[in-house]
């Protein structure tokens, strides 16, 4: 396969990242509410950290929901992307 046939192929298996786009409107949801409340500012850099651990178990739930197995092997693009969101 050329690299445009995997892009495709995996566009249309992942449903366009769908799992990882819902999971980011949830943190930055919590991060929002972080950013509201009248606390120190070290404090709310701590929790906005905490807000920005849960990306890749809540993307995995989200994915079972969907249909989408976020870490399927079977494309080599979706390999690269995985290691990519883990060294964010």
């Amino acid at each position: 396969m050329d690299l445009d046939q995997l892009r495709d192929d995996i566009i249309q298996s992942q449903k366009k990242g769908l799992p990882f786009i819902m999971t980011s409107v949830v943190i930055w949801f919590l991060i929002a509410c972080v950013a509201s409340l009248n606390i120190s500012f070290n404090i709310k850099n701590i929790m906005v950290f905490i807000c920005s651990c849960p990306l890749m178990p809540l993307a995995w739930i989200i994915g079972k929901k969907l249909g989408v197995n976020i870490f399927a092997e079977d494309n080599e693009l979706g390999q690269l992307g995985f290691l990519f969101t883990l060294n964010r």
